[in-house]
């Protein structure tokens, strides 16, 4: 009987993943020549799209895989657009989130701003323990504040 069952739930875990495709969406790729192919690009939402494009020109075709060191970045019909920079002396993908006289980037949760071809600047918020009456509270301590200023103006 606990065969039954445990067959069972094999048969539905391997079916899930047997039929489960990856989602490509609508999007662009750069290459380091500057020019943008069209086509379709694999949609994710965890680390591994700081490390990998996989590209498409339609459905039909084979789909190819492109490293941070074989592109200039890609990007998303719906407004998402990933970058190739240098972070920890290794390029990966960053998403942009602004770009202007600085630019904000983001990689797993973590935010950064970077001015022109500068390094790269971590937007940390610290708890910082303060007195106000005589009662201690915990603040957030926004030191990037200062930074993204001088870097804005």
């Amino acid at each position: 009987m606990t065969y039954r069952y445990l067959l069972f739930i094999l048969l539905l875990v391997w079916g899930h993943t047997a039929l489960a495709q990856r989602e490509y969406k609508p999007g662009y790729i750069v290459k380091p020549s500057g020019d943008t192919l069209r086509g379709l690009i694999r949609y994710v939402e965890n680390h591994q799209q700081a490390l990998s494009c996989c590209y498409r020109p339609d459905m039909k075709a084979p789909v190819v895989c492109y490293q941070p060191t074989e592109l200039q970045g890609y990007g998303f019909d719906t407004g998402r657009i990933f970058k190739s920079i240098l972070f920890e002396g290794e390029p990966i993908f960053m998403q942009v989130l602004a770009a202007g006289n600085a630019t904000l980037l983001k990689h797993n949760q973590q935010y950064y701003a970077r001015k022109e071809n500068e390094k790269l600047y971590a937007l940390v918020v610290q708890d910082t323990l303060i007195y106000r009456s005589g009662r201690p509270f915990f603040a957030k301590n926004r030191l990037f504040a200062t930074l993204l200023q001088g870097m804005i103006m």
